[in-house]
């Protein structure tokens, strides 16, 4: 549902806040209460109403309401001495005056679990490129090309782009886009090939809406292997044009930034991903030698420095290190570094909110993964880490909000985002709900120890303490 008013354009399947065309930082909770007034703006909404709305089974003082009352007239225009918007009523609560250019409500809450496009946000879907080369070893620039293009395009606000754990189950597997369209809940799905021959490499890309099988675009590029990320950038212009998206100032610079010049260091970050994204030590000794190398090779490359910090941060996080507190300090330093080769790369805010949590600072975590959010507004990864943040900081059902939302964006999400909505479930006390989705994680990593520290948590309060202790 879209509502607007005054200079002021609501998207609650997006959760943004534009004023006069332009994205306006609103924290989820402040959205929540935003939302919450508009759909019941025929009456007056009752702080009692509000506050259980809000913060459920929580105690919360009247103060904290008016905090949240005055963040949101400051992020809509409006002020406690205007009130042209939103109207304080004494001693009976609060009511949503503005008037909207539509009346239409439709039905629903802002943070009703829907999925697939709308008439103004289209939803992608980037399916694995084939590798037609007829040699493994080309396969990895096969995964690059998808996994930086989702990257590049989860950047741009007005775009719904499904995740690349979701996508890549349909790797190898031949398919009407009809059909994948439907099971991934995107509007046009991206499909192409590589082929590599000598030091040229020929790439094939196809855009396709999914509701009749159409095609909207289709390139093919015959260029040098060191052409490789200039055609990246390409295709992923070429998707913004061709789904009319709104670039905003300074997102052209954002959807070429790369990070790195060198296609043997990046195939080593590429590598290293899913061994630092598994949480198993094993793995993560793997990767931090992978990332070494492509630090040797380029030292400035953003993307290297963050997996690199992760590492560090799990060292910490589940004591896998001899010394807690050094790795949150070479986590910092990584992500310090990270940040210096490329302000605007959201993936390094989202390690530093994670970085503030391991050290207790909920405000400075929120505010770093709200930052990292607002670079990558359409990243399942980064929506999924500031719900983490949310939760961390006490804020369960905000943080639970979060994470669902990422993973209607990944229909097929990484065991972490599991078992991160298990954990706040838990939290908020659906122990029903988080043994399944905590059991769902085991079943896809079973190494993994986070989710069954969290399940035996879950088991034992739900009366089952014989099965918490297996």
């Amino acid at each position: 549902m879209i509502y607007r008013f005054d200079t002021i354009t609501v998207d609650t399947r997006q959760y943004r806040v534009e004023k006069t065309g332009r994205p306006v930082a609103v924290e989820p909770l402040v959205f929540d209460l935003l939302v919450y007034l508009i759909e019941r703006r025929d009456r007056v909404v009752a702080r009692d109403e509000l506050l259980d709305a809000l913060w459920p089974g929580k105690v919360v003082t009247d103060s904290a309401l008016g905090v949240r009352i005055g963040d949101l007239r400051r992020c809509i225009g409006d002020s406690g001495a205007q009130q042209r918007l939103v109207k304080t009523l004494q001693g009976r609560g609060y009511q949503f005056v503005g008037k909207l250019d539509s009346d239409d409500t439709g039905s629903g809450t802002a943070l009703a679990e829907s999925s697939g496009p709308t008439a103004t946000t289209p939803t992608i879907a980037i399916l694995p490129f084939d590798n037609l080369s007829g040699d493994d070893k080309h396969e990895y620039l096969a995964s690059g090309l998808t996994e930086e293009i989702i990257s590049s395009l989860s950047r741009v606000p007005d775009l719904a782009v499904i995740a690349r754990s979701s996508s890549h189950v349909y790797k190898g597997r031949a398919g009407d886009v009809r059909r994948i369209g439907a099971d991934l809940g995107a509007g046009f799905v991206l499909e192409g090939s590589i082929r590599v021959s000598g030091e040229r490499m020929r790439v094939a890309a196809q855009l396709v809406e999914t509701a009749h099988g159409e095609h909207r675009w289709t390139e093919s590029y015959d260029r040098l292997l060191e052409d490789w990320f200039d055609v990246q950038d390409d295709i992923a212009r070429r998707i913004v044009i061709e789904l009319q998206v709104k670039l905003v100032t300074g997102l052209e610079s954002r959807l070429r930034a790369r990070g790195t010049a060198s296609l043997d260091a990046w195939k080593l970050v590429l590598q290293a991903g899913p061994l630092v994204e598994s949480h198993v030590r094993e793995n993560a000794l793997e990767a931090r030698r992978l990332l070494r190398r492509a630090l040797e090779i380029d030292p400035d490359y953003a993307a290297a420095w963050v997996l690199l910090g992760w590492i560090h941060w799990e060292d910490a996080a589940w004591q896998w290190g001899e010394d807690t507190q050094q790795s949150i300090k070479e986590s910092r330093a990584a992500v310090d570094r990270s940040i210096a080769a490329d302000p605007a790369f959201p993936d390094a805010y989202s390690l530093l909110g994670a970085i503030y949590r391991l050290q207790n600072d909920s405000a400075k975590s929120i505010k770093m993964s709200l930052k990292a959010f607002e670079l990558a507004p359409s990243d399942a990864g980064v929506i999924a880490l500031l719900g983490i943040a949310y939760i961390r900081a006490g804020q369960y059902a905000t943080g639970v909000r979060m994470l669902r939302r990422s993973l209607r964006l990944s229909p097929y999400p990484p065991h972490w985002m599991i078992y991160s909505l298990g954990t706040g479930l838990h939290l908020l006390g659906d122990n029903s709900a988080a043994v399944e989705m905590l059991q769902r994680a085991i079943e896809q990593q079973p190494e993994s120890y986070p989710p069954r520290v969290w399940l035996a948590s879950a088991l034992h309060d739900s009366g089952q303490p014989d099965a918490a202790r297996q």
